[in-house]
């Protein structure tokens, strides 16, 4: 059993009925909350702390407002940190810390505060201190006593600070922020999205091992819970593509982003720019087999191949015309780009299947891949129906070859034209929201599209 070093019982507050309030919160009852500090830039807003991304290095240095706890977070160390506005960005979030259990199910400390000393709060980092884990409470920063030194503490270090060997995958909250969760993995480590989630680890030796969410199972397959989603295929006869297709309530859809190379493609001539030859450079470099491509609304109408230079329909058999600047009424059930048997979905379509879900508020987080995103987000991107969204970006009409937003939204034509001839509906899935939100955009845009399959 692996045994760790006590703090100095001398050098600390004792705890008081299991509990302890750090003195990071300043000897406040915590109930007054900072209020958002309007000259600071932040990333985005969201409602409670489950709801922030995953603190990567991505988001270092990136600041979100939290709602419910009216204040800023800081992205710092890999751990969201509450930002103490009237003092310094690095003021760490502080609430009522319980005592954890090891093993022998006796309290294991949690992080105290330092000693009250007027010059040093810490004391002097000695050999028998090694180890130690101490709040300053001048700065409100947590140091480690390493080799004689001080430095600051890492988030995994003191919210797992003097924990002893778990079981596999035991999940727990951590010391002094207990809304972040750790797994025991052979040693301590940070829950993923998913583990936050199911309230589970996922490690090697649970493999196999199956939880239920929502009424959906998850597997736990190569240290990750996946959903246990029984998908069908479709063909698509004009290249012999197969797709995975899935049953979301009453209506049948693509499981994956279109990945049909549409030739000799033109723009009508309101667009300004050019496919080339095909569609082919409308995907990332490394390829379309990610995410698919991404087309223009006209093209997604099948229209962009028929309009001459002079704005008419070439062949009156092709349908609408549409594009950017035409007003056009597509068909009630449009096949445009989609495989036969197919159709373009519109906005009242996917309304359906975000009531089917649970409504449009949840559903990023309920359709979303669980992979691929930006971030391992908590309340994002669990793929519970199999729709597997994923962040193929858009490109903008003026650049050549340029993607935007790869790995951090997701956007997905629909059929309907907007009373301004230059905007289209489309559906948007965010990395840092967990709505999915029904939009208008320039019709000029690359976008990803999911088709769904015609009713009986």
């Amino acid at each position: 059993m692996k045994t760790t070093k006590h703090i100095n019982s001398s050098l600390v507050l004792a705890l008081a009925a299991g509990s302890l309030m750090l003195a990071a919160c300043g000897g406040e009852s915590g109930t007054n909350a900072k209020e958002k500090d309007p000259s600071a830039e932040t990333a985005g807003d969201v409602g409670t702390l489950d709801d922030l991304p995953d603190c990567d290095s991505k988001l270092d240095g990136d600041r979100y407002y939290v709602e419910e706890e009216d204040a800023n977070y800081l992205c710092e160390d890999k751990d969201w940190v509450k930002v103490d506005d009237d003092k310094s960005s690095s003021s760490k979030k502080s609430s009522s810390s319980s005592s954890k259990k090891g093993d022998s199910g006796e309290s294991s400390s949690s992080v105290k505060d330092g000693p009250d000393e007027e010059e040093d709060p810490l004391g002097e980092c000695t050999k028998d201190r090694q180890d130690e884990i101490l709040l300053n409470t001048k700065d409100k920063k947590y140091y480690y006593c390493d080799n004689e030194k001080w430095r600051t503490a890492s988030a995994l270090e003191y919210n797992t600070y003097q924990w002893e060997d778990g079981e596999p995958g035991e999940i727990r909250s951590g010391n002094v922020v207990e809304s972040n969760l750790y797994v025991y993995d052979g040693r301590w480590r940070g829950a993923n999205a998913m583990e936050h989630h199911l309230k589970k680890g996922c490690v090697y030796e649970t493999e196999g091992d199956t939880t239920t969410y929502n009424d959906v199972e998850f597997v736990c397959s190569n240290n990750a819970w996946i959903s246990n989603i029984t998908y069908g295929t479709m063909t698509d006869e004009r290249d012999d593509r197969t797709y995975k297709t899935v049953v979301i309530g009453s209506q049948t859809w693509m499981a994956e982003n279109l990945n049909y190379k549409y030739e000799s493609i033109r723009f009508s001539p309101f667009e300004s720019g050019s496919y080339g030859d095909d569609s082919t450079s409308w995907c990332i470099k490394a390829g379309c087999e990610t995410y698919g491509r991404l087309y223009t609304w006209s093209t997604v109408m099948d229209s962009a191949g028929y309009v001459d230079e002079a704005n008419k329909v070439k062949n009156s058999g092709s349908g609408t015309g549409c594009g950017f600047g035409v007003t056009c009424t597509p068909n009630k059930v449009h096949r445009g780009i989609c495989p036969k048997g197919w159709h373009v979905p519109t906005s009242d379509e996917y309304s359906t299947l975000y009531e089917t879900v649970g409504g449009i508020d949840k559903a990023g987080n309920k359709l979303k891949a669980s992979t691929s995103w930006k971030t391992n987000l908590p309340t994002y991107g669990m793929n519970l129906y199999g729709l597997s969204v994923k962040p193929g970006g858009y490109r903008y009409y003026s650049y050549v070859g340029g993607i935007n937003d790869l790995e951090e939204g997701a956007y997905l034509w629909s059929i309907d034209s907007a009373e301004n001839d230059s905007l289209a509906s489309n559906q948007e899935f965010r990395y840092y929201d967990a709505k999915a939100f029904q939009n208008h955009s320039d019709k000029r845009y690359g976008f990803s599209i999911r088709c769904l399959k015609d009713s009986d």
